[in-house]
């Protein structure tokens, strides 16, 4: 099957499956209850939609409504946010449906991502579809544990933290919007060749940093890994310089989230959970890696 045609399919499957449960919480919710507009992480999205409202009514850089209105400045740049109330007041300040317009769009670009970085990792042809599908709608067994016992979702690693890209997929484009800029960018510095690649990796990355942080802390990590692990320290220099691009959102990143009072509170961060709670959620998938690795043929 050829890349663009095993693309679109899947991204047509991810977002159908999506897309129907959204219209049916919509338009025929439980009785008593009233869909608020996504089903997990209710309250970090509508503290989304707050900086969505802003970008409606004309900020650039917004407030952090959970102080109080005397104490907020207009601090926090972040582009996705901004994008969405541009989106939304073109559609009669609608964040909810903008939203949903970007979950489509990144989700074309994530499985776009991933089927380029299979690719590189050699996948056939052949595979190229199931591999695909498997790593958009795969997840560990935290689902199973949450319906079939009574173990909070708190404690169903995969769930709670979205391990896997379909819970994004489903509940949050937010995660799924910083998940394929982090795709993109690593695959610029790793692919393409200099300096085109480096130069996309650093817009693309830049970008993430003022989407998502955590995950342009993430690319630097897996890139200084990589690159410590696979060349000689001689040419670690060499490889690890386009990294220097990203210090202009670092250093912002890191004055608005540590160095402002505004955002203070996302230096605290969530409870880390505990090491077992990895197992169910990741098990299944280290298995499956487990089973496909071969090792490399001896000189």
């Amino acid at each position: 099957m050829s890349r663009t045609r095993a693309v679109v399919l899947v991204w047509l499957l991810v977002s159908s499956w999506a897309g129907s449960l959204y219209l049916r919480a919509a338009v025929d919710p439980p009785p008593g209850r009233a869909f608020v507009g996504t089903f997990h992480w209710i309250d970090d999205f509508y503290n989304y939609a707050s900086y969505v409202q802003q970008s409606e009514d004309g900020a650039w850089a917004f407030r952090n409504k959970l102080l109080e209105p005397s104490r907020t400045r207009p601090e926090l740049v972040n582009l996705e946010w901004w994008l969405l109330g541009k989106v939304s007041l073109g559609l009669g300040r609608r964040p909810f449906l903008a939203y949903r317009l970007l979950a489509i769009g990144v989700t074309l670009a994530l499985v776009a991502g991933v089927e380029r970085w299979l690719a590189r990792a050699g996948l056939p042809a052949s595979h190229r579809l199931p591999a695909l599908a498997l790593v958009s709608l795969g997840g560990g067994l935290g689902g199973l544990l949450f319906e079939a016992t009574d173990l909070p979702v708190r404690q169903c690693g995969d769930l709670s933290l979205a391990l896997f890209p379909s819970l994004g997929f489903l509940a949050n484009p937010h995660f799924v919007a910083g998940t394929a800029l982090l795709v993109w960018a690593l695959y610029a510095l790793v692919a393409l060749p200099a300096p085109a690649g480096p130069l996309l990796a650093v817009g693309l990355g830049t970008v993430l940093g003022l989407v998502r942080p955590y995950d342009l802390a993430l690319l630097v990590l897996i890139r200084v890994l990589g690159v410590a692990a696979t060349e000689p320290a001689r040419r670690w220099p060499r490889e690890l310089a386009p990294l220097v691009g990203f210090a202009p959102v670092v250093a912002y990143d890191l004055w608005v989230f540590f160095g402002s009072d505004q955002f203070a509170s996302f230096q605290s961060g969530g409870q880390f959970p505990a090491r077992l709670e990895f197992v169910p959620a990741l098990a299944p998938a280290l298995l499956l890696a487990l089973l496909a690795w071969k090792a490399p043929a001896s000189g």
